[in-house]
């Protein structure tokens, strides 16, 4: 009479059965997934979070290595940098450069994607190819678009023939700098976005 009774209020609408599919109680799942995500929280607190909330009190602080005196100093230091403009054009730089990075990486992806979602064997490899940029060390890719970018590399040479004379200088100015530099990283991480 009570196991049939129990089996009735948990056949009624909105009741919560007393275990999750496959048979283990909640609370054991719940422990479970705790236990998987512990390494990295734990890496992510230790090496990120602490070491930024021991840092942040420094920012209201005038101190150099050279000098054994640390001495708190309020909004000095932000006033000081709104007014020299430092931190105007850093802003201005980020914004820039996120704005660029991130519409060559949805651009390039989004196109990548759409046209590699039918599963075939050359699909697959060109899956294979797109994701290469991103397993290229960031260090190996500065390289070979050093030697790109290069005023004397190839793509100078490419767009001498459309442009015959065409040579320029694409890290030798601020903005193309920040445009080129911007675009490079955005072509290195649209595999993943791509995926």
């Amino acid at each position: 009479m009570v196991i049939s009774a129990i089996e009735q209020e948990n056949e009624q609408p909105g009741a919560r059965p007393t275990r999750a599919p496959g048979g283990a109680p909640r609370r054991r799942r719940r422990v479970g997934w705790f236990l998987f995500l512990l390494p990295s929280l734990v890496l992510v607190v230790v090496f990120f979070v602490v070491p930024f909330l021991l840092n942040v009190p420094f920012a209201f602080t005038q101190w150099t290595a050279y000098s054994p005196v640390i001495r708190f100093n309020g909004l000095d230091n932000f006033a000081f940098l709104w007014q020299n403009g430092t931190l105007q054009n850093a802003i201005i730089v980020t914004l820039g450069y996120a704005v660029v990075a991130m519409t060559v990486q949805n651009v390039a992806a989004m196109s990548l994607a759409l046209t590699l979602r039918k599963t075939t064997a050359v699909n697959s490899l060109f899956r294979s190819i797109f994701f290469l940029p991103v397993l290229i060390s960031p260090l190996a890719a500065g390289f070979i678009w050093r030697a790109i970018v290069d005023p004397s590399g190839p793509m100078n040479q490419v767009i001498g023939l459309v442009i015959p004379g065409f040579n320029y200088a694409w890290l030798g100015h601020p903005v193309s700098a920040l445009v080129t530099v911007a675009f490079i990283d955005g072509w290195k991480w649209s595999g993943i976005a791509t995926l």
